[in-house]
């Protein structure tokens, strides 16, 4: 459902989306993220009114360089996922530590 929508509101907890309104934790740090790669705009719950949803709904709708820029990260995670690099790099690092054991374990998967 959220893939045929033009517009998502979250709390900051998921993927960059175009409304976010953060409620505790690291969900105010990720809606400062995505206000500043223009991936969506920020509002308050605590003074949140229809006016001011409606503004913001408008704000993501209208302006489609933000469904660009969420098009585009949402790419790169993509990238990545299909990346393997991550796992490699702790296994290298694993094996490092634990004198090649992780390593051998690593090749005998691939």
């Amino acid at each position: 459902m959220v893939s045929r929508s033009c517009a998502v509101t979250t709390s900051g907890g998921s993927a960059p989306l175009a409304m976010v309104l953060p409620l505790m934790r690291d969900q105010f740090e990720m809606a400062r993220r995505i206000v500043h790669h223009r991936l969506g705009v920020e509002g308050s719950l605590a003074d949140l009114d229809a006016e001011k949803l409606g503004a913001m709904i408008g704000k993501a709708v209208v302006d489609r360089s933000f469904k660009a820029r969420v098009t585009a990260m949402r790419r790169r995670f993509e990238e990545s996922d299909r990346s393997s690099i991550g796992v490699e790099v702790i296994e290298a690092t694993l094996a490092e530590r634990r004198g090649g054991r992780a390593a051998a374990g690593a090749s005998s998967r691939r």
